[in-house]
């Protein structure tokens, strides 16, 4: 019986860290996507009023994103 449960912590725990790469990895193609819009839109939107509003929402919005990676990947204790 203990076997049985330590076999199921060894899956869930797999899982686990599973689910926080596959986070990882999409909050960086967010943060990829972001910067690509920015150097197709470049000019577009440094020469547009509402560059400053644009900017500010940018650094909002990475850093959300770090916050996130950095909860998504804390260490748990046992």
């Amino acid at each position: 019986m203990a076997k049985k449960k330590s076999s199921t912590h060894k899956n869930v725990d797999h899982h686990e860290k599973n689910i926080k790469a596959l986070t990882a990895l999409f909050i960086l193609l967010l943060a990829f996507g972001v910067f690509f819009l920015f150097y197709v839109y470049q000019e577009n939107i440094l020469e547009s009023s509402s560059s400053q509003i644009f900017m500010v929402l940018t650094a909002a919005c990475f850093s959300l994103l770090a916050a996130l990676l950095f909860l998504v990947n804390k260490p748990h204790k046992n």
